[in-house]
């Protein structure tokens, strides 16, 4: 069981019933979330993921907000931890260390999410009708240094402008990246959006 931080029972019994009425429910909840924030630190270089998931959760305790809407919790989790995320880097330049854009997870942290991000993918690719599925593989689908010219080929044999095909492009592109963020923020299962 994660950490409460520095949370009095009074405070935690107030931050499970934040997250429902049942207790046992609740709890389990809370188990998720902090997991998913921690893996969200985590996946951001953060070098204390969990010290950081206990952070949201024991400033959601401490304040909880109102609402009657459990589905808007993970909005608020995710702003609370935006915050507790920038906190942490301004603390570690404040103390001489640099952030490096190119720090990574662990190898196995890395390897989990490279599978779920291309599960996740490939599913929603799949979700596309065939014309459209065709169409996107099409599109990405070019020689080095050849995009351009591969594009104008495309939008001539369609018999359709070169700024259409990219309109066409982007909006498929746009579909395809919310279901992938859906996907990989519910663990892979495509199933769930």
């Amino acid at each position: 069981m994660p950490n409460c931080g520095n949370l009095s029972q009074d405070d935690f019994d107030l931050l499970l019933k934040w997250f429902g009425p049942d207790r046992d429910a609740s709890a389990k909840k809370y188990l998720e979330a902090h997991e998913r924030l921690t893996r969200l630190f985590r996946f951001n270089g953060c070098n204390r993921p969990e010290d950081l998931a206990d952070e949201v959760m024991d400033r959601i305790a401490k304040k909880p907000p109102a609402l009657d809407n459990p589905n808007v919790h993970i909005a608020v989790l995710l702003g609370y931890a935006r915050n507790v995320l920038r906190e942490h880097w301004r603390e570690r330049t404040l103390v001489g260390e640099e952030r490096d854009i190119n720090e990574k997870p662990s190898v196995a942290g890395e390897t989990a999410i490279k599978e779920i991000s291309g599960r996740c993918l490939d599913g929603c690719l799949e979700r596309l009708g065939e014309a459209d599925r065709r169409f996107v593989l099409e599109y990405h689908k070019y020689e080095p240094g050849g995009k351009i010219t591969h594009r104008k080929a495309m939008a001539e044999k369609r018999q359709t402008t070169l700024n259409a095909l990219r309109l066409k492009a982007s909006r498929l592109k746009s579909l395809v990246a919310t279901c992938v963020k859906r996907c990989v923020h519910s663990d892979g299962r495509i199933g769930t959006q």
